[in-house]
């Protein structure tokens, strides 16, 4: 079905030449897209690819149309899933709950690195807080989770991989969450989610009197019908 759905779609952009934040790209070729959908398939389209003139990369109308320029060869919705879990669980324990829940494996290294790209596409303003009209309308029952975790993680060095990049030092990645809920009439109203996190290269130093990053709010609505 996915297949199905996915061959009757069409490439948004026809041009020879297209202009996208402001960079240059011309048309390149039709190559083939792929991604793993949620039944466990790789599903394939071939679709327009363009080059950047004056930058490396390129940009393809169709992947940004379906939201598939960052999820890393899976779809939106297995993507969500992957998150999903790994919110509340660790990555080694995600892949074993996913898997069981939707009949194929899915590797932890994948759950983890989907996690990251999807957290680092969440708006990124610091000083953002929740609105004063926000925070004075009235619930029911508010519920207020706090949670934090420290998980050690390998020094990244750009072109360093395989066997020479687990000789890189050990990092300690620091992550803290907090979710804001708001009910009324036995549903939820708002939810709001924060999240901040530092990385510390000494195991020693990470709970030092370094001061807590500021905290960055994600608004995460509709409410529940």
């Amino acid at each position: 079905m996915v297949d199905e759905v996915v061959e009757e779609l069409r490439d948004p952009v026809f041009e020879n030449r297209v202009v996208v934040d402001g960079e240059v790209a011309v048309f390149s070729g039709v190559r083939n897209l792929r991604f793993i959908n949620r039944f466990g398939g790789q599903t394939v389209k071939s679709r327009r690819c363009y080059k950047y003139l004056n930058k490396g990369g390129g940009y393809y109308p169709l992947d940004d149309k379906l939201g598939l320029d960052v999820y890393g060869g899976f779809s939106p919705l297995l993507t969500y899933l992957q998150v999903l879990f790994a919110a509340s669980e660790p990555c080694e324990r995600s892949e074993e709950l996913l898997s069981e829940s939707i009949g194929f494996k899915v590797c932890a290294t994948a759950i983890q690195r989907n996690t990251e790209i999807t957290g680092g596409r969440m708006e990124e303003d610091p000083y953002k807080v929740i609105p004063r009209e926000k925070q004075q309308e009235e619930c029911e029952r508010m519920l207020v989770e706090v949670d934090g975790t420290t998980s050690p993680q390998i020094f990244e060095v750009e072109g360093v991989t395989g066997r020479e990049s687990l000789k890189q030092k050990t990092e300690w990645k620091v992550c803290n969450a907090v979710v804001i809920e708001k009910y009324s009439g036995g549903r939820r109203t708002d939810r709001w989610i924060g999240g901040s996190g530092r990385v510390k290269s000494d195991q020693k130093r990470v709970k030092d009197s370094t001061p807590m990053p500021r905290t960055i709010f994600h608004h995460d609505i509709p409410p529940e019908e």
